[in-house]
């Protein structure tokens, strides 16, 4: 899977509407298209995005905006899944980096809920 900032990537990535950007903290404006791959096949009645790709996304943007080595390990240390994330939808993803603990949480926030968030270490 390529980064999101290579083209055609709209089958893999989100679309970044806007990003906010602070020392330890990153937060992501997205647009959940339809077309991502990861609706397919899963749960046909209800498409939704699996709770693995919402972790990969969260360890990308964390890796990249904190210049963590991609080559670091990471632990999750927990998860929550509350609400789905659907197509066609947006959703924001909040980052925070706490460096002296090599910890990183994130949230994801749809219509001032939150859907989903967890921490992972580094």
């Amino acid at each position: 899977m390529n980064s999101p900032e290579q083209s055609n990537n709209l089958e893999y990535w989100p679309e970044i509407l806007a990003k906010f950007i602070n020392d330890n903290s990153a937060k992501y404006n997205l647009y959940l298209h339809p077309e991502l791959i990861y609706f397919s096949g899963h749960f046909s009645t209800l498409k939704l995005l699996p709770g693995i790709v919402q972790i990969n996304w969260a360890q990308h943007f964390a890796q990249r905006e904190f210049n963590i080595s991609p080559s670091m390990v990471f632990s999750l240390a927990k998860a929550k899944f509350t609400s789905p994330l659907i197509p066609g939808t947006s959703t924001s993803l909040e980052i925070a980096h706490i460096p002296e603990k090599k910890k990183i949480a994130f949230e994801y926030i749809q219509n001032a809920k939150s859907s989903s968030k967890g921490t992972f270490f580094y």
